[in-house]
Protein backbone atom coordinates (compact mmCIF):
# COMPACT_ATOMS: atom_id res chain seq x y z
CA UNK A 1 0.00 0.00 0.00
CA UNK A 2 1.79 3.22 -0.88
CA UNK A 3 1.91 6.59 0.93
CA UNK A 4 -1.40 8.69 0.74
CA UNK A 5 -0.85 11.67 3.58
CA UNK A 6 -1.67 15.50 4.09
CA UNK A 7 -1.35 17.01 7.10
CA UNK A 8 -4.30 18.32 8.51
CA UNK A 9 -3.95 22.04 7.82
CA UNK A 10 -1.73 22.08 5.14
CA UNK A 11 0.31 25.31 6.41
CA UNK A 12 4.22 25.98 6.48
CA UNK A 13 3.63 26.48 10.09
CA UNK A 14 2.02 23.44 11.09
CA UNK A 15 4.64 21.38 9.12
CA UNK A 16 7.63 23.46 10.80
CA UNK A 17 5.97 23.34 14.25
CA UNK A 18 5.63 19.23 13.65
CA UNK A 19 9.50 19.11 12.51
CA UNK A 20 10.30 20.94 16.11
CA UNK A 21 8.03 18.22 17.82
CA UNK A 22 10.20 15.41 16.22
CA UNK A 23 13.33 16.93 17.00
CA UNK A 24 12.24 17.78 21.01
CA UNK A 25 10.82 13.97 20.79
CA UNK A 26 14.83 12.44 19.20
CA UNK A 27 16.38 14.71 22.15
CA UNK A 28 14.91 13.52 24.84
CA UNK A 29 14.90 10.00 23.82
CA UNK A 30 18.53 9.85 23.33
CA UNK A 31 18.98 11.01 27.08
CA UNK A 32 15.99 8.19 27.96
CA UNK A 33 13.54 10.50 28.42
CA UNK A 34 11.27 9.69 25.64
CA UNK A 35 10.76 7.28 22.89
CA UNK A 36 11.68 7.59 19.28
CA UNK A 37 10.38 5.36 16.39
CA UNK A 38 10.04 5.51 12.93
CA UNK A 39 7.14 4.02 11.03
CA UNK A 40 7.61 0.01 10.47
CA UNK A 41 5.61 -0.13 7.34
CA UNK A 42 4.14 2.12 4.02
CA UNK A 43 0.39 2.31 4.39
CA UNK A 44 -2.54 4.81 2.57
CA UNK A 45 -2.84 7.20 5.36
CA UNK A 46 -5.78 9.25 5.92
CA UNK A 47 -6.84 12.00 8.62
CA UNK A 48 -9.87 11.74 10.61
CA UNK A 49 -11.57 13.96 13.34
CA UNK A 50 -9.80 16.64 15.00
CA UNK A 51 -11.04 20.60 15.89
CA UNK A 52 -10.57 22.97 13.52
CA UNK A 53 -8.88 25.22 15.07
CA UNK A 54 -5.75 22.93 15.78
CA UNK A 55 -6.51 19.31 14.78
CA UNK A 56 -6.84 17.75 18.92
CA UNK A 57 -8.50 14.53 18.51
CA UNK A 58 -7.24 13.80 15.20
CA UNK A 59 -6.27 10.21 14.58
CA UNK A 60 -4.33 8.66 11.59
CA UNK A 61 -6.18 5.28 9.80
CA UNK A 62 -5.64 2.98 6.93
CA UNK A 63 -8.94 3.62 5.02
CA UNK A 64 -7.92 0.29 2.91
CA UNK A 65 -8.88 -1.70 6.03
CA UNK A 66 -12.10 -0.34 6.84
CA UNK A 67 -15.98 -0.58 5.28
CA UNK A 68 -19.12 -0.27 5.74
CA UNK A 69 -18.98 -3.18 7.59
CA UNK A 70 -16.39 -2.86 10.00
CA UNK A 71 -16.34 -3.46 13.77
CA UNK A 72 -14.77 -0.60 15.44
CA UNK A 73 -14.56 0.25 19.04
CA UNK A 74 -13.53 3.75 19.99
CA UNK A 75 -11.79 3.71 24.02
CA UNK A 76 -11.77 6.63 25.76
CA UNK A 77 -13.76 9.76 24.04
CA UNK A 78 -12.88 12.68 26.48
CA UNK A 79 -15.32 15.74 25.31
CA UNK A 80 -14.49 15.11 21.60
CA UNK A 81 -16.10 12.33 19.21
CA UNK A 82 -14.91 14.51 16.08
CA UNK A 83 -13.40 11.58 15.66
CA UNK A 84 -16.17 9.07 15.25
CA UNK A 85 -18.46 10.93 13.88
CA UNK A 86 -15.99 11.05 10.34
CA UNK A 87 -15.70 7.26 10.63
CA UNK A 88 -19.09 7.17 10.56
CA UNK A 89 -19.92 9.37 8.04
CA UNK A 90 -16.88 8.63 5.49
CA UNK A 91 -17.22 4.88 5.48
CA UNK A 92 -21.37 4.36 6.28
CA UNK A 93 -20.53 2.33 9.80
CA UNK A 94 -24.12 1.53 11.20
CA UNK A 95 -22.12 1.62 14.23
CA UNK A 96 -19.35 2.46 16.42
CA UNK A 97 -18.80 1.06 19.67
CA UNK A 98 -17.63 4.48 22.36
CA UNK A 99 -16.35 2.98 25.71
CA UNK A 100 -15.54 5.86 28.69
CA UNK A 101 -17.31 5.72 32.14
CA UNK A 102 -15.55 9.30 32.84
CA UNK A 103 -18.75 11.61 34.45
CA UNK A 104 -17.68 15.19 32.84
CA UNK A 105 -17.68 12.84 29.47
CA UNK A 106 -21.11 11.45 29.81
CA UNK A 107 -22.68 14.65 31.16
CA UNK A 108 -21.03 16.66 27.98
CA UNK A 109 -22.11 13.67 25.67
CA UNK A 110 -25.62 14.30 27.16
CA UNK A 111 -25.45 17.99 25.34
CA UNK A 112 -24.71 17.09 22.35
CA UNK A 113 -26.59 16.37 18.73
CA UNK A 114 -24.61 12.79 18.84
CA UNK A 115 -25.40 10.23 15.75
CA UNK A 116 -27.68 7.39 16.13
CA UNK A 117 -24.58 5.05 15.10
CA UNK A 118 -22.78 6.40 18.07
CA UNK A 119 -23.49 3.93 20.73
CA UNK A 120 -21.57 4.77 24.40
CA UNK A 121 -20.87 2.38 27.15
CA UNK A 122 -19.86 3.49 30.46
CA UNK A 123 -17.25 0.87 30.62
CA UNK A 124 -13.14 1.30 31.19
CA UNK A 125 -10.86 -0.95 29.45
CA UNK A 126 -8.02 -3.07 31.56
CA UNK A 127 -7.06 -6.17 31.66
CA UNK A 128 -9.88 -7.36 34.28
CA UNK A 129 -13.49 -7.39 35.19
CA UNK A 130 -15.35 -5.60 38.04
CA UNK A 131 -15.45 -2.10 39.24
CA UNK A 132 -12.13 -0.10 40.00
CA UNK A 133 -11.94 3.67 41.42
CA UNK A 134 -11.37 6.00 38.11
CA UNK A 135 -9.00 8.82 39.27
CA UNK A 136 -10.03 12.68 38.13
CA UNK A 137 -6.99 14.76 37.01
CA UNK A 138 -5.27 17.66 39.08
CA UNK A 139 -6.40 20.23 37.10
CA UNK A 140 -10.27 20.46 37.62
CA UNK A 141 -10.88 22.06 34.33
CA UNK A 142 -9.61 18.73 32.43
CA UNK A 143 -11.97 15.92 31.06
CA UNK A 144 -9.44 13.20 31.81
CA UNK A 145 -10.01 10.29 34.07
CA UNK A 146 -7.38 7.47 34.85
CA UNK A 147 -7.19 4.17 36.23
CA UNK A 148 -4.05 4.75 37.39
CA UNK A 149 -4.25 5.63 40.86
CA UNK A 150 -3.76 9.45 41.68
CA UNK A 151 -3.07 10.40 45.51
CA UNK A 152 -4.01 14.14 44.96
CA UNK A 153 -7.43 13.27 43.56
CA UNK A 154 -7.90 10.29 45.79
CA UNK A 155 -10.55 11.54 47.58
CA UNK A 156 -12.71 12.65 44.36
CA UNK A 157 -12.20 8.96 42.73
CA UNK A 158 -15.45 7.70 41.37
CA UNK A 159 -16.26 3.67 41.55
CA UNK A 160 -16.69 2.78 37.55
CA UNK A 161 -17.25 -0.95 36.21
CA UNK A 162 -14.34 -2.57 34.43
CA UNK A 163 -14.04 -4.61 31.16
CA UNK A 164 -11.49 -6.60 29.35
CA UNK A 165 -11.79 -6.79 25.41
CA UNK A 166 -12.47 -10.14 25.20
CA UNK A 167 -15.19 -9.49 27.69
CA UNK A 168 -16.90 -6.95 25.49
CA UNK A 169 -16.05 -9.04 22.32
CA UNK A 170 -18.20 -11.85 23.98
CA UNK A 171 -20.89 -9.28 25.18
CA UNK A 172 -20.95 -7.41 21.86
CA UNK A 173 -21.37 -10.55 19.88
CA UNK A 174 -18.20 -10.22 18.03
CA UNK A 175 -15.49 -12.39 17.22
CA UNK A 176 -12.88 -9.44 15.89
CA UNK A 177 -12.38 -5.66 16.22
CA UNK A 178 -11.49 -4.17 12.74
CA UNK A 179 -10.15 -0.40 14.51
CA UNK A 180 -9.46 -0.16 18.07
CA UNK A 181 -8.77 3.23 19.26
CA UNK A 182 -7.43 3.95 22.92
CA UNK A 183 -7.01 6.85 24.27
CA UNK A 184 -7.02 6.06 28.15
CA UNK A 185 -4.41 7.76 30.35
CA UNK A 186 -2.05 4.89 31.57
CA UNK A 187 -4.32 2.10 31.21
CA UNK A 188 -3.46 1.23 27.60
CA UNK A 189 -0.23 -0.58 29.05
CA UNK A 190 -2.68 -3.69 30.83
CA UNK A 191 -4.70 -3.32 27.53
CA UNK A 192 -2.07 -4.11 25.81
CA UNK A 193 -0.68 -7.28 27.87
CA UNK A 194 -4.39 -8.78 28.06
CA UNK A 195 -4.78 -8.07 23.95
CA UNK A 196 -1.43 -9.68 22.97
CA UNK A 197 -1.73 -12.99 25.71
CA UNK A 198 -5.34 -13.01 25.09
CA UNK A 199 -4.89 -12.84 21.18
CA UNK A 200 -7.54 -10.45 20.68
CA UNK A 201 -7.92 -10.06 16.92
CA UNK A 202 -7.31 -6.38 15.90
CA UNK A 203 -7.01 -5.55 12.70
CA UNK A 204 -5.96 -1.68 12.86
CA UNK A 205 -5.26 -0.30 16.62
CA UNK A 206 -4.43 3.25 16.96
CA UNK A 207 -3.29 4.08 21.10
CA UNK A 208 -1.76 6.76 22.91
CA UNK A 209 0.99 6.27 24.95
CA UNK A 210 1.58 8.29 28.10
CA UNK A 211 5.00 7.96 29.60
CA UNK A 212 5.36 11.72 29.71
CA UNK A 213 2.08 12.39 30.78
CA UNK A 214 2.57 13.78 35.05
CA UNK A 215 -0.76 12.48 35.35
CA UNK A 216 -0.28 8.78 35.38
CA UNK A 217 2.39 8.45 37.91
CA UNK A 218 4.54 5.22 37.79
CA UNK A 219 4.73 5.69 33.81
CA UNK A 220 7.90 5.67 31.48
CA UNK A 221 9.10 4.93 28.76
CA UNK A 222 10.50 2.00 29.21
CA UNK A 223 6.96 0.67 29.52
CA UNK A 224 5.99 2.09 26.10
CA UNK A 225 8.85 0.32 24.82
CA UNK A 226 8.24 -2.68 26.15
CA UNK A 227 4.17 -2.40 24.96
CA UNK A 228 5.91 -1.65 21.31
CA UNK A 229 7.72 -4.52 21.39
CA UNK A 230 4.97 -6.81 22.36
CA UNK A 231 2.65 -5.67 20.09
CA UNK A 232 5.24 -6.20 17.70
CA UNK A 233 6.25 -9.62 18.28
CA UNK A 234 2.13 -9.99 17.77
CA UNK A 235 2.22 -9.11 14.32
CA UNK A 236 1.77 -5.49 14.65
CA UNK A 237 3.35 -2.87 12.69
CA UNK A 238 3.35 0.71 13.26
CA UNK A 239 2.18 2.91 10.26
CA UNK A 240 2.09 6.38 11.51
CA UNK A 241 3.70 8.34 14.08
CA UNK A 242 2.75 11.31 15.37
CA UNK A 243 5.73 14.33 15.26
CA UNK A 244 5.65 14.17 19.77
CA UNK A 245 6.20 10.36 19.32
CA UNK A 246 2.86 9.82 21.84
CA UNK A 247 0.26 8.58 18.68
CA UNK A 248 1.36 5.33 17.12
CA UNK A 249 -1.41 3.42 14.10
CA UNK A 250 -0.62 -0.11 13.88
CA UNK A 251 -1.64 -2.74 11.21
CA UNK A 252 -1.88 -6.22 12.43
CA UNK A 253 0.06 -8.10 9.58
Amino acid sequence: MKADFRHPSGAVASVIADFARRGRCMARALVGRDVYRRPQLHATKELHGGRPTDGYGSWTICPDLITSKSIVYSVGIGDDISFEISLIRSFGLPVVFAFDPTPTSISWLSRQRVPDEFRLLPYAISDYDGTAPFFPHDNPDFVAHSLIAREATGAQAVEVQVRTLPTLLAELGHSHIDLLKMDIEGAEYAVIDNLVSQRVEVHQLLVEFHHLDRFTPGMSPAHTKDAIQKLNRAGFKAFHITPSGQEYSFIKT
